[in-house]
């Protein structure tokens, strides 16, 4: 796409161009953290297994956006983690209220 430098100015300023931005939110690298951490204390997986998903998503989508569709199956592995500790989370939590 060409622009004027008039239009590249106003739409770079506007953040409308991807290409000019300065810094991004890494959503993948952040479901991957969360996604992780709720691995690791699995009594945190009930809050960081959805946030792992919701992250994931944002990730895939903000690839797709950029036209950087590898690491699917980084995306996928985050999505299967975030249900597993969402569910372990809530069995957990089941566990301890029912065995008190």
């Amino acid at each position: 796409m060409r622009l004027c430098p008039a239009c590249f100015e106003r739409l770079s300023d506007e953040g409308a161009l991807a290409s000019t931005r300065i810094s991004f939110r890494d959503n993948g690298r952040l479901a991957v953290t969360l996604s992780l951490l709720g691995l690791a204390l699995c009594f945190v997986g009930v809050f960081s297994g959805p946030a792992s998903i919701y992250y994931g998503i944002r990730a895939r989508q903000q690839r797709l956006e950029m036209n950087e569709p590898e690491g699917a199956w980084q995306l996928a592995f985050v999505t299967i983690a975030g249900l597993a500790q969402f569910g372990l989370g809530l069995w957990l939590l089941w566990f301890i209220v029912t065995h008190n």
